[in-house]
């Protein structure tokens, strides 16, 4: 024991050596000032000056080779203006530049402002006049705590409400009502009826003049996507709620938008529900505004830290090359929704990054820190056709608390976009995203467009209320040369857990949506504690494992383990569209799906036209079956369109993890079919499943708490092929940075590990 204290002890002071002896060319500190020459004993005081004598010291560095460096010492920079950085700011690969935190110290660059200066007036009201300069903003942070603003319904988080229908035009002269369906008229995006019970009125203060049109917002949770808009105003008598501007137009009629009925929404920023401890209220009824707050117990805003946002983003870069930032922490970012709303896109691309790296080359980000954001957190990104992003990294990090995306990595296709300029060569690793989507309940943890060679891998991503890593949900084109599409984009090692959690639908751990791009894989990831919407809504669905979406091909989902989800541990929507392109899902683990260990969709185009291949699978099951959907057996021949072989399946209930109910679906093309259950001896006489079992793999405690997936000692899935892998190899392989719990922002209702 002496020994170890006394190794510890040198550890811990070699490390401090080591940092004392780490010297920089420039010093910055929120006690510094700018006239200053930037030493360790006369530091400058903002990000902006020391990048302007980084700048001088670059043009009179030739033959150089040591980074430029330049140090932050401990405390909130608040920014007068979004940081940006440019080409000119740029390293060389020969000379690098470093912005860093000075060591065991945290700077953290803020875009918001400290309030100050407030008065009680009554109980545990507090307000304040802002300065005239103050921007709108729809975020507070209290010590470092999100807090809300009034929500109807009970306690700080409101009450679901649901939309009791839809409106209709008899005519199409309102360009909000553009939809014709057939025997009601012309479908309205910008407004719906509610519920006689549900206590909506028009005698809301801050509904009518003089408070700025739209001052109250409202969240619908549709299928795919979440909408935040404001509502112009309230017809009583025929209970309308009339929108500023619309939510998404659908592509198609079919396609799950809009107000559909009995869907849940929140109204926020009521004012005369204001009375929650907690809760805070901008009052813009006339200027200067005036901020009220209701204090918690022994809280005083005027000794605690009280920020706003302010600045649209915090630290935004174009054209970067060669630079590293590291350990700095980043927050305070003021996205906000506009006059007519904010509708439902996919993956939000819309939202700004409180960090955004636009066209950069060689740059990383090394144990940062962004939080408490209002739209994403960091953004990778191609902004012009003629520039290219490659070679980021993002590394040893954490983001936490983040109004929508944790990390988004390129855009969706667009316009005389190539191979050359999408973001590619991208890393981002040992990283943790945790309580994503507090604002816009669809965020990822990863979400990427296009792009190609990007890594994924050994990461901790949860709480979330949409998926963990999601790639090209608009059917990114096929991965050649030059045509736009994602290929080699590979997942791994990454553990990914507590998503959805009743809130929203369409959901993964790990979500591609590709067309027939090469090199995709999803390995030796660990997927657990997945619930959609089911929970709440009689249409929710699709909370899922790992996730092959539309015409998804040649992925290759290996060595992934799987746990809780309240749909299918693997689902695939179709799958391949010409021959010889099927998506390989082999020696996975797979256990306690609620609706099925591998989910089919549609079938294929053409007869013969092989879909996917499920081999060495261990399927472990209670409520649900090894398969859910159909399989499509032209002919009665359905091994033509899927591959079922050497698995090995227990139901977890049964005598030798036999069960005794029909366990899986067989179909003609239109899934139509009656009596379309089958058994398993039934199965495997239509060619399926022919050298596969059902017998207990044996794992240690696949039960929760335990989970425990290792396989014991005589396991006999040597049998069919099964390969054993390290089940807690995913994850940070270096946890550097522990955030902190984040509070949800919305009602959840996840599945108890009982539900199972």
């Amino acid at each position: 024991m002496k020994r170890f204290v006394l190794l510890l002890f040198l550890l811990v002071n070699v490390s401090f050596l080591l940092a004392v002896a780490q010297t920089a060319d420039f010093y910055v500190s929120p006690t510094g000032n700018d006239n200053n020459g930037g030493t360790l004993g006369a530091p400058f005081a903002t990000f902006e000056r020391a990048r302007q004598a980084v700048q001088v010291l670059k043009q009179n560095s030739q033959g150089r080779t040591s980074p430029i460096v330049v140090m932050f010492r401990a405390g909130r920079y608040y920014l007068s203006a979004t940081q940006t950085l440019t080409s000119d700011d740029s390293g060389t690969p020969t000379l690098n530049i470093n912005y860093q935190n000075y060591p065991g110290e945290q700077p953290i660059i803020s875009g918001g402002m400290r309030v100050t200066g407030w008065a009680n007036i009554g109980g545990n009201t507090w307000q304040v006049t802002l300065p005239s300069s103050a921007q709108y903003f729809e975020a507070m942070f209290y010590n470092g705590a999100r807090h809300l603003r009034p929500r109807l319904g009970n306690g700080t988080l409101g009450t679901y409400y649901r939309v009791a229908d839809n409106v209709y035009m008899g005519n199409s002269n309102d360009p909000n009502c553009p939809t014709y369906v057939q025997g009601k008229g012309y479908l309205c995006y910008d407004r719906f009826k509610y519920y006689a019970s549900d206590p909506i009125s028009n005698k809301w203060a801050n509904l009518n003049s003089p408070y700025p049109q739209g001052d109250i917002e409202l969240v619908i949770f549709e299928k795919f996507g979440a909408s935040k808009l404001r509502i112009k105003s309230i017809d009583t008598d025929q209970r309308i709620i009339y929108l500023t501007g619309p939510t998404d137009f659908p592509a198609s009629p079919d396609m799950p938008s809009g107000f559909m009925k009995d869907h849940r929404y929140i109204i926020e920023n009521v004012k005369d529900t204001l009375s929650q401890a907690g809760q805070w209220f901008l009052d813009r009824s006339s200027t200067p505004w005036t901020l009220t707050y209701l204090a918690n117990p022994g809280e005083n805003p005027n000794t605690d830290t009280v920020i706003v946002p302010q600045q649209p983003q915090v630290v935004t870069a174009t054209g970067l090359q060669w630079v590293t930032i590291q350990g700095l922490a980043f927050g305070h970012d003021n996205w906000t929704i506009d006059p007519q709303g904010y509708p439902a896109y996919r993956d939000d691309v819309y939202v700004p990054g409180a960090v955004a790296c636009y066209n950069c080359q060689h740059v990383t980000f090394d144990g940062v820190i962004v939080a408490k954001t209002t739209g994403d957190g960091i953004d990778i990104t191609t902004t012009d056709k003629n520039s290219t992003t490659a070679h980021n990294v993002i590394q040893n990090s954490a983001l936490y608390d983040i109004g929508v995306n944790g990390i988004r990595i390129g855009l969706v296709p667009a316009y005389g976009d190539t191979d050359a300029n999408v973001p590619q060569f991208t890393v981002v690793q040992n990283t943790v995203v945790e309580g994503v989507g507090r604002i816009i309940p669809t965020g990822f943890g990863i979400v990427m467009g296009h792009g190609h060679d990007n890594l994924f891998t050994h990461n901790d991503i949860y709480d979330g209320y949409k998926g963990g890593i999601q790639l090209c949900s608009y059917d990114c084109p096929t991965g050649h040369a030059n045509s736009h599409g994602v290929f080699n984009v590979t997942s791994s090692y990454n553990h990914i857990y507590n998503l959805g959690q009743g809130v929203m639908n369409d959901l993964a751990c790990i979500h591609y949506t590709l067309a027939d791009a090469t090199g995709n894989k999803i390995l030796n990831n660990k997927c657990h504690d997945v619930t959609d919407a089911s929970v709440l809504d009689t249409d929710g669905y699709g909370g899922q494992g790992y996730y092959l979406d539309n015409t998804s091909a040649n992925v290759v989902v290996q060595n992934n383990l799987v746990y809780r989800v309240s749909d299918s541990g693997i689902a695939q929507t179709c799958g391949a569209t010409v021959p010889g392109e099927p998506n390989n899902i082999i020696n996975n683990i797979i256990s306690f799906a609620r609706e099925g260990g591998k989910q089919e969709g549609c079938a294929p185009e053409t007869s013969g036209v092989l879909l996917f291949n499920f081999e060495r699978n261990l399927v472990y099951f209670d409520n649900g079956r090894p398969q859910k959907g159909c399989a499509y057996c032209y002919g009665g021949n359905c091994g033509q369109n899927q591959t079922y072989d050497n698995n090995m399946y227990c139901y977890s209930k049964g005598k030798s993890c036999q069960a005794n109910y029909y366990l899986f679906h067989t179909s003609d093309k239109t899934c139509t079919q009656k009596n379309w259950l089958t058994t398993f001896n039934a199965w495997q006489n239509v060619g399926e499943d022919r050298n596969s079992f059902f017998q207990d793999p044996m794992f240690v405690n696949p039960n929760y708490p335990a989970d425990n997936y290792n396989l014991q000692s005589g396991s006999p899935v040597g049998k069919i092929g099964f390969v054993p892998f390290d089940v807690n190899a995913p994850g940070r392989t270096n946890a550097l940075i522990l955030p902190p719990s984040v509070p949800a922002t919305f009602v959840t209702s996840p599945l108890p590990p009982s539900s199972f």
